[in-house]
């Protein structure tokens, strides 16, 4: 969710992506980046609907930064106050997330060679 905002010429909030929970709509699901994505949405679903004033966008964050703890990277503390997108339509476009794999040229889509400088270059735009 968060790894899709760009400084772009985009229009501001929401179309610029970004933490806002887009990523509950299934046009963002279907983006080859978020593959697999839908079961850990599911396990969200039921403490989204027991905390009802907690947004999807804050939701997802603080799932992602328990994930990060749990796996054995460092302690990240949210911070809480994101806004929800209102409609599917507010999703951004398919590739501005990391594609997971190299083509058989062992080029990534966007010229990179190497998985270091394809990561620089989606998430230093």
């Amino acid at each position: 969710d968060a790894g899709t905002f760009s400084t772009d010429n985009t229009p501001d909030w929401p179309n610029r992506g970004g933490a806002n929970g887009s990523v509950r709509y299934m046009e963002e699901q279907a983006h080859a980046a978020n593959a697999g994505l839908h079961h850990a949405l599911e396990l969200l679903r039921p403490i989204g609907d027991k905390y009802e004033d907690v947004g999807n966008a804050d939701l997802f964050q603080l799932a992602s930064a328990v994930s990060i703890e749990q796996a054995g990277g460092p302690d990240i503390k949210p911070r809480f106050g994101r806004r929800d997108t209102y409609k599917p339509e507010c999703c951004v476009p398919e590739g501005r997330l990391p594609d997971g794999n190299a083509g058989p040229d062992g080029s990534f889509p966007d010229g990179t060679k190497r998985p270091g400088d394809h990561l620089r270059k989606v998430f230093y735009r």
